[in-house]
């Protein structure tokens, strides 16, 4: 596909190609004015369905299209350079990889080399969530779309094919494949980006206006017509990447924009253009896919180092990208490819599967021994084994449409802990401090869920991103139950109260408050906190009325993943001290002790203080005796959890 040699090669779907994994690499790399730089995939995505349906028509036609052929094509195209970085990646991660990031690196490299990442992080976060910027192989989701999308693409022109012969029967069956995929992605996009983002059937439709621009575009187009047609085409795709960010839900609609952009220069087959033609775009796009491959990693490198927000630390980053891309293409993608293709085709195969095995048995291996402890100081693996050590029992409700009780202790229930999972991190502490072996407590939890009621989770929020949120319902249901337990057993409601009031604070960015009342802000406001704060009251007040109420005051949020970040410098030799500034905790949640105390003055509810113990004059500790007390940035781990047993045994029992 990029042999300059061949009569059908397109200088301008090259050049597009530059385009594409330019506008990925400076978004990724967090480059000013290229916040929706992701939509370089897309445009990725709209070249591939072009150029596959180009050759299992024009194969179909000539009556010599052998899908095993196609197939070992397409391998040969893309396995070596990513079989090459996936053992760089363990390689590497075998002399810096902590057991926790190492078993992960594992996983993702199996599922990347067989071509099911989509599907596994799909299950496991979303492509913006912070959480997937630490992911070595993030980026291998749209080569397992694009290879689900080779494997079917065939199997079923093939078939149409038999059926009926010809480019009309292909019309008609790409294009309901592009309508059903279309609706599709825009009736999942705001029910479950997650999925939208990830799944081949919310993005086949990218491809499929590749395919229809290959069965439709003309020959030949009038030199002034081509010029407006790419003009317009690359203009819509400055404007995608200039204009989208991480916060429009996407693909959706809104990827019409880079698509149709795409297919435009597609259509206007401009292959001298000043744009696309120029011979740094074509140095560019003939190693776009090995750029694309080693890009990224290098993007996590600056995350795992903190990095990613300095300017020298980022051209150095996209330095190292091109020259280890410039390796790629020279010493792996194109003499792979050219020795590959003089093989016999069960040759081919057999070549492959041995590589594809050898990798997958290696990263299962690695999994199956949790990332192999014991290459590291004990005390760099202990802080990085606490991300780990939380409460073993999953009580979280698992969709708010009923409470699920979970029982600690002996069976006279003394105590119901109410909250969302700050409170599952704590149920450990508070079964400690159970006076007798017949005293017993319930939790009851439900994750995010601030125990207001009437709250509806903010627009465009990670709450409101999760299918079937009910977290009103659940406080309406808890307090139903709460009226048939003995009004002597009060509750304890532990949450993490500042995120409903100013959403999250892991990222640089300013949140929109996770819950709203009356109407969603997208930056808390005096009215949106008032109104969450009488609210939270009311709710208060109305399980006090018959019952003691202590509500538990907030947890310091560190916005940092403490586990990580002290075990990797442990791991480097660094100093590991680290804490919030107690000014800064104190700002973080001025309004959430604001509305406690509220609930203290007009429901007579009782506060339980763990900040003398979490904090002192200064700061908020992250670590005791160089150990992580969190789990992550806002959840104390059992470790932790062993620091505030004296203040919930002194205030409660």
């Amino acid at each position: 596909m990029t042999d300059h040699s061949q009569h059908s090669f397109r200088p301008d779907i090259n050049g597009l190609r530059t385009w594409a994994v330019l506008a990925v690499v400076l978004y990724h790399f967090r480059v000013a004015g290229f916040g929706g730089g992701f939509v370089g995939v897309d445009v990725f995505f709209v070249i591939s369905g072009y150029l596959m349906t180009g050759i299992v028509v024009k194969g179909l036609a000539q009556g010599n299209f052998s899908t095993i052929g196609f197939y070992t094509a397409r391998a040969r195209r893309i396995v070596p350079a990513l079989l090459a970085l996936c053992v760089a990646l363990l390689a590497f991660g075998w002399f810096f990889l902590l057991p926790p990031d190492y078993k992960m690196l594992g996983t993702h490299s199996v599922t990347a080399i067989t071509f099911w990442s989509n599907l596994r992080f799909w299950d496991e976060a979303g492509y913006f969530d912070s959480a997937s910027h630490e992911k070595w192989l993030l980026h291998t989701w749209s080569l397992s779309v694009e290879w689900q999308f080779y494997l079917l693409l065939p199997l079923l022109l093939s078939v149409v094919w038999k059926l009926r012969p010809g480019r009309q029967a292909q019309v008609w069956c790409i294009s309901v494949m592009l309508a059903a995929s279309l609706a599709a992605s825009v009736w999942v996009t705001p029910q479950d980006a997650t999925q939208a983002f990830y799944g081949l059937h919310t993005r086949a439709w990218e491809m499929l206006v590749g395919a229809m621009v290959f069965l439709f575009a003309p020959k030949a187009i009038l030199i002034r017509v081509s010029m407006v047609l790419e003009a317009t085409g690359l203009l819509m795709i400055i404007a995608a990447v200039s204009v989208f960010d991480s916060q429009t839900p996407w693909p959706g609609y809104s990827a019409l924009v880079p698509v149709v952009g795409a297919a435009l220069v597609l259509i206007a087959q401009r292959r001298n253009s000043v744009f696309t033609g120029t011979a740094l775009a074509q140095w560019v796009g003939d190693r776009s896919y090995s750029i694309y491959l080693w890009h990224w990693p290098m993007v996590v490198a600056l995350v795992y180092i903190n990095a990613l927000a300095n300017p020298a630390f980022v051209v150095g980053g996209v330095l190292m990208t091109l020259s280890l891309a410039e390796l790629s293409f020279r010493l792996i993608e194109t003499p792979a490819r050219t020795w590959l293709q003089h093989l016999k085709t069960s040759n081919n195969l057999t070549m492959f599967g041995v590589s594809v095995g050898l990798v997958s048995l290696t990263g299962v291996a690695i999994w199956q021994l949790n990332g192999v402890a014991g290459r590291f100081a004990p005390d760099a693996e202990l802080a990085a084994a606490e991300a780990l050590n939380v409460n073993p029992r999953k009580c979280i409700s698992p969709d708010g449409t009923a409470v699920q009780p979970c029982h600690y202790g002996g069976p006279v229930t003394k105590l119901i802990l109410l909250g969302d999972s700050h409170a599952s991190a704590k149920a450990t502490a508070v079964e400690a401090t159970l006076p007798s072996k017949q005293a017993g407590f319930e939790e009851w939890s439900y994750a995010a869920c601030p125990m207001i009621l009437g709250v509806t989770p903010t627009p465009g929020t990670f709450t409101a991103k999760r299918k079937n949120y009910h977290c009103d319902a659940y406080v309406e249901n808890a307090i139903t139950i709460l009226k048939t337990i003995d009004p002597a057993v009060p509750v304890l409601i532990a949450t993490r109260a500042s995120l409903a009031l100013h959403g999250l604070n892991e990222t640089d960015q300013e949140q929109p408050p996770e819950f709203f009342i009356r109407n969603p802000v997208q930056k808390a406001t005096p009215q949106s906190i008032q109104d969450l704060q009488q609210a939270y009251v009311n709710t208060i007040c109305t399980i006090g009325a018959v019952r003691k109420v202590y509500l538990l005051r907030p947890i310091p949020e560190m916005a940092v993943d403490i586990p990580k970040m002290i075990s990797r410098k442990l791991a480097l030799g660094l100093d590991a001290h680290y804490g919030l500034p107690l000014p800064a905790y104190k700002e973080r949640n001025r309004d959430a002790w604001a509305m406690q105390d509220m609930a203290v003055k007009q429901c007579g509810a009782i506060i339980v203080d763990p900040t003398p113990i979490l904090c002192d004059h200064d700061v908020c500790k992250a670590t005791d005796n160089a150990r992580p007390i969190y789990a992550d940035d806002d959840h104390l781990s059992e470790f932790g959890n062993k620091l505030i047993r004296i203040p919930l045994d002194q205030q409660i029992n």
